[in-house]
């Protein structure tokens, strides 16, 4: 009976090795940008808001790897929207079980994750989500030295699928995450294919913690501001 479950196991780890999942994509954010700048909000964010609801996140995994990415669903014209070519440039990551990593190709650099190093919280909450049983898990964003940014994450992983490559800034859960919100970017998988091939391979950039880059960041502003004054 050992030896049957055994190889059920690890039939099920072959079955979903190298998988295609896409999920819906939601942006929440704060109502002052709609009323401390209506022209802004008006004339750039709500055209964005458009295109990236309408808009697909498609994970490629296998070999415990994952890559992400949003793809617009919109005309060519509407993509003109800086915002928008600016949030889909930077919507790109590659991770592993031990590491995420957003691609910065405009800077040629990985940004690669070091405020996730708080505990996972495993609930007993269950729900279905794309035909699977998932679990609900929580655990707080910290951002040293930027504490605005800091915030909770909750994700709904399935222990059904046994990837634990992890999901953008979300890893270290034994199965693959079908929900994903971190207050501020929603995703909620819809459609899981089974691939025949999968090939995800980490750009041959220099690697940067996140907290490096934001400092560097935070350096030019003080230093144009200075420079301006």
């Amino acid at each position: 009976m050992r030896l049957i479950v055994l190889f059920c196991l690890i039939l099920g780890q072959i079955s979903f090795s190298q998988i295609e999942v896409k999920y819906s994509v939601d942006f929440k954010y704060k109502k002052s940008i709609e009323t401390e700048n209506p022209a802004y909000f008006k004339e750039t964010f709500k055209p964005y808001l458009n295109i990236i609801r309408i808009s697909s996140g498609i994970l490629y995994a296998c070999d415990n790897q994952s890559y992400f990415s949003i793809l617009p669903n919109s005309a060519d014209t509407e993509l003109r929207n800086i915002l928008t070519q600016v949030m889909i440039e930077r919507s790109s990551w590659v991770t592993a079980s031990t590491k995420g990593v957003q691609i910065e190709r405009k800077l040629n650099f990985l940004s690669v994750v070091d405020y996730d190093k708080q505990e996972w919280q495993i609930t007993d909450d269950e729900k279905i989500i794309a035909g699977y049983k998932c679990i609900k898990a929580t655990k707080k964003l910290i951002f040293e030295g930027y504490p605005n940014l800091n915030r909770e994450l909750e994700v709904w992983f399935t222990p059904d699928v046994p990837i634990n490559s992890g999901f953008r800034d979300a890893i270290g859960l034994p199965g693959l995450i079908l929900y994903y919100n971190d207050g501020q970017w929603e995703f909620t998988a819809h459609t899981i294919t089974t691939l025949n091939q999968c090939d995800i391979k980490m750009p041959d950039y220099e690697e940067k913690s996140w907290t490096v880059l934001a400092n560097e960041a935070r350096e030019r502003k003080e230093s144009r501001k200075k420079r301006d004054d």
